[in-house]
């Protein structure tokens, strides 16, 4: 009720009071003239009372009324702004928040005590926070306002809001009643639409196919700007012209069909799909593939949008390798062709009657199909290889057949690239070399007759180290070099390096540095001096094979060369061509002429492509191996295959080169012989280097194994005085000692206890390479787990000045089994690390369900920096032994490069992975997973240890 109204009443009353007083003086003076004064006065208080108590029981009356509807009043507003949609809160002049529903508090995560000391603007973004003065002002001035807006939690979080503002009255007090409607899922609309609105902007614009629409009767409603490149004619002339101008620019062979196609795009709804030649209005001739569907219909006319794509070079391309792919289908071998990804795109005879799988069974499957499981994890390193543009890559491998049987094949891969060089995909031709592995398993078992021929060998054999000793020379060196085995073992590789050419000297220093340095193939061709005093060439190959205490040793065979490099001077044409080839390919008709002929062949025999074609293949074959052709030739007329088998073919420049050759007829879908096809591969190198890699391969085992020995034997031994150590510093510690003694025994108990963790990574990572490393199965709380491991970590943090963060997923599992040890271990190795190498910002450890079933829990950690990062070429080195990311920074903080060696064991242990990702200088984020048995049913899920055999 207004102050006005009360007022009027109030008169109201005093008139109506003052009648009754005048009534009342009346009524005495005419009907008791006599009374006295005192009587009168008396009868007009009683009548003043009277009327005061009656006014009074009426205003009372009045209050209690006007106080219970004030009451209902303020509990409807109250659940009036409660059950307001959105976020509703209302403002007092001065801008602070006078009441709140539910909602309002609960999304911007304050507390009431809080809001109530804040101002309105302070629960707004920040890029809106200037405009809520004006919007409060324009809703005190007009009685509404509105605009869009975006509410800020407590935690930083933005949420989008349409805001409304409306004059009100709480009691006498002006207020504005706000209310904020969120509207992100409408954002997200409006901006998926604008983005894929511009998508198809922008894909029309810039696809290489020219887009269409046109209708029955003929009229073309569209055609996209690069219709010109394709038939020469701009968008407007081919809309002027419409359907029936396309008609007659179409071959007369492939007009009719294009025609009933297009009207059964119409009248029967099929979906139009037709490869027709096309002339541009300069008269060339393109192959075209016109695509399209009925979609629509437009003031009752039936459309249809399509896609036109020139594919004139696809056609020449087809043509141009028909024969080839008849080639591949008549090959013996197995040639496949498979996509980037090792997918299987084509499947050749050949392949079939190797691996027993038909060319449907085999196209569609990944290529580690088809090879032994052990033999996988060469796969990703060979493909990654081609693709980084590598020659063509020849290694022995293991094939299974579709009946399980397992046989040894021989692959040559190489990319198959377009004419601008992108790969496409990757080819691979197998041969079977089953007959070639028994024979080298017999050339193993005899190892020990071999070794005693070793001295006797043409060529030198040796053994050096980085310092230059040189452990072991054949004895032969004499005959080569004129210096004795006694000469050598005394002054060492010196007495080599001083006589090797001064123009040659560098190059074998640089080499030879990278040979011990980074483990590459040392194979170098250069000039010694004689200790007569003449200048020999040699060629010079060697391996980086073992350690003898901690320093590298190589293997290495060395060859005179002197006569070869004499004849090569002569000869440098077919010695570069037969140095380069990967292998010759030649096809040829029944009767042996030539037919094709590829760079290979160009560069193995000396001759062109046109010089070749049109050549008998006598061409290639020494007179006295002539007679062999007639049969050759019979056999392949017969449609069988000739087994791959050494030969000798005669170059251009007269000269004879040892091949490998498998030959195989030529046959179209009937089985009718059209040719021969040939494949000729160079196989001297190849064997030469078969005996080099199995000596150092057998180096290297034996290196392995002498490592792992003394690092656990060492491990073992140096455990035992060190807790001795140990025990006495920590017996003396509580003896009464001077300040000095006290900090000296410290200095020993901080260093014994680091030297005590080294051994016991040592001795872990001894287990972890022998497989004898075991892991406990126990229920334990993972979340207890987690929190004691970074309890101290989060001190070793705070104390260098790192913010420290750790998020553990409420929907992780609260009891496991596994090894909580061995789960401390590689958390502590992995956040000690990130703290170790962070000089300021913040460490942030995650901890997430990845996937959860009945039995297992896949748990991923991720441990986040803000330190010095990680080069991405030290991310695949990192987690091997011994190994630091940065030499410089684990100086300065120490470290042995054993922490992550051992974690990634202990990951593996555990049916999980690890990575990292990180760059130089932008800190670190490390990932790994574990997969732990949440049920007794899945609780012993972990491999068990090797067994130890002495």
């Amino acid at each position: 009720m207004s102050k006005a109204s009360n007022f009027v009443k109030a008169a109201g009353m005093a008139l109506i009071t003052l009648a009754l007083t005048a009534a009342l003086e009346a009524v005495k003076t005419a009907l008791f003239p006599h009374l006295s004064l005192w009587q009168s006065h008396t009868i007009t208080i009683l009548y003043f009372a009277a009327v005061a108590f009656v006014l009074s029981l009426a205003i009372l009356w009045r209050w209690r009324r006007d106080v219970a509807s004030l009451r209902r009043e303020r509990v409807n507003f109250e659940a009036l702004v409660e059950h307001l949609p959105g976020l509703a809160c209302i403002v007092d002049k001065n801008h602070k928040l006078m009441r709140w529903n539910s909602r309002f508090q609960t999304v911007l995560g304050y507390s009431a005590a809080e809001l109530r000391e804040m101002f309105a603007y302070e629960g707004i973004a920040e890029d809106y926070r200037d405009l809520v003065p004006a919007i409060i002002g324009r809703a005190w001035q007009t009685g509404y306002a509105e605009m869009e807006a975006a509410w800020l939690t407590k935690d930083g979080q933005r949420t989008p809001c349409y805001l409304t503002g409306v004059r009100i009255l709480v009691g006498d007090q002006p207020c504005v009643l706000s209310v904020g409607i969120d509207i992100s899922h409408q954002k997200h609309a409006e901006e998926a639409l604008h983005k894929s609105e511009e998508q198809y902007r922008r894909l029309l614009t810039n696809l290489p196919d020219v887009a269409w629409t046109s209708g029955l009767s003929g009229q073309i409603t569209y055609v996209s700007p690069n219709v010109q490149d394709v038939f020469g004619q701009t968008p407007q002339e081919i809309c002027e012209g419409g359907v029936e101008g396309i008609i007659q620019r179409i071959h007369p062979d492939d007009r009719d069909f294009a025609v009933l196609s297009y009207r059964k795009l119409f009248e029967e709804n099929e979906v139009f799909d037709a490869e027709y030649r096309f002339q541009r209005s300069d008269g060339v001739w393109r192959w075209v593939q016109d695509r399209a569907i009925r979609t629509h219909e437009q003031d009752g006319v039936l459309l249809a949008d399509g896609v036109l794509t020139d594919i004139t070079e696809r056609k020449q391309a087809e043509e141009a390798d028909s024969r080839l792919a008849a080639i591949v289908m008549s090959c013996g071998d197995a040639i496949i062709a498979e996509t980037t990804e090792g997918t299987i795109l084509s499947w050749n005879p050949g392949a079939e009657q190797m691996y027993g799988y038909t060319a449907d069974e085999a196209i569609g499957q990944h290529v580690s199909r088809f090879i032994s499981p052990e033999r996988l994890h060469e796969v990703p390193d060979i493909i990654s290889r081609i693709l980084r543009g590598e020659p063509t890559q020849h290694f022995d491998s293991v094939g299974v057949r579709k009946d399980g049987t397992r046989f040894d094949v021989s692959v040559a891969v190489a990319a198959i690239k377009d004419k601008s060089g992108r790969v496409l995909g990757i080819s691979g031709i197998a041969h079977d070399i089953t007959l070639r592995k028994r024979a080298e398993e017999t050339l193993r078992k005899s190892e020990e007759q071999y070794r005693r021929l070793l001295n006797n060998l043409p060529d030198v054999t040796w053994t050096s180290s980085l310092n230059g000793d040189s452990s072991f020379v054949s004895s032969n060196i004499e005959e080569i070099f004129g210096y004795t085995r006694q000469e050598f073992r005394e002054q060492g590789a010196k007495l080599w390096f001083d006589h090797i050419h001064p123009r040659d000297r560098g190059r074998v220093q640089e080499k030879r540095k990278a040979l011990f340095e980074t483990g590459d193939v040392f194979n170098l061709e250069y000039r010694v001096q004689h200790k007569d005093g003449r200048w020999l060439w040699v060629c010079d190959r060697a391996l980086r094979t073992h350690e003898q205490h901690g320093v590298p040793f190589a293997d290495g065979i060395l060859t005179d060369i002197t006569e070869r490099k004499a004849a090569e001077e002569t000869t440098s044409q077919l010695a570069s061509i037969v140095n380069s080839s990967s292998g010759a390919i030649i096809g040829k008709n029944a009767d042996g002429t030539i037919v094709s002929w590829n760079p290979a062949a160009e560069k193995m025999f000396g001759y062109s492509t046109d010089e070749a074609i049109g050549k008998h293949i006598s061409l290639l074959v020494p007179p006295e191996r002539r007679h062999e052709l007639p049969y050759v030739l019979g056999k392949i007329a017969r449609g069988e295959q000739v087994e791959r088998f050494d030969s000798v073919c005669l170059c251009k420049d007269g000269s004879r080169l040892d091949v490998a050759l498998s030959i195989s007829p030529i046959m179209d879908r009937n089985g009718a012989v059209l040719g021969i096809f040939t494949i000729a591969n160079d196989i001297s190198l190849r064997k030469r280097a078969e005996q080099d890699l199995f000596r150092a391969k057998d180096a290297a085992e034996a290196a392995a194994r002498a490592k792992t020995q003394f690092l656990a034997n060492m491990s073992q031994e140096l455990r035992t005085p060190m807790n001795s150590i140990l025990g006495m510093a920590e017996s003396a510690l509580d003896t009464q000692l001077d300040a000095e003694q006290r900090e000296s025994l410290l200095v020993i108990q901080s260093t014994g206890t680091g030297l005590l963790r080294l051994i016991d990574d040592l001795l872990d990572f001894t287990r972890t390479e022998s497989g004898t490393l075991a892991l406990d199965s126990i229920a334990f709380n993972l979340h207890e787990t987690v929190r004691q491991t970074l309890r101290p970590l989060r001190f070793q943090a705070q104390q260098v000045g790192l913010e420290f963060v750790c998020h553990m997923d409420p929907g992780l599992p609260a009891v496991i089994f596994g090894d909580p040890q061995r789960l401390r271990q590689v958390l502590v190795n992995l956040v000690g690390n990130a703290i170790k190498f962070t000089y300021q910002g913040k460490v942030e450890v995650h901890v997430a369900c990845a996937s959860l079933t009945a039995d297992t829990a896949e748990v991923l950690f991720t441990i986040s920096d803000t330190g010095i990062g990680v080069s991405p070429d030290k991310h695949s080195t990192i987690f091997e032994g011994f190994t630091q990311g940065n030499g410089s920074s684990t100086r300065m903080n120490g470290g042995t490069g054993l922490g992550l060696a051992i974690s990634s064991h202990l990951v593996a242990l555990m049916n999980g992975k690890i990575w990292v990702e990180s760059q130089h200088g932008h800190g670190s984020t490390f990932r790994f997973t574990v997969q732990l048995p949440v049920s007794e049913n899945g609780r012993r899920r972990f491999p068990e240890p090797a067994t130890t055999v002495s």
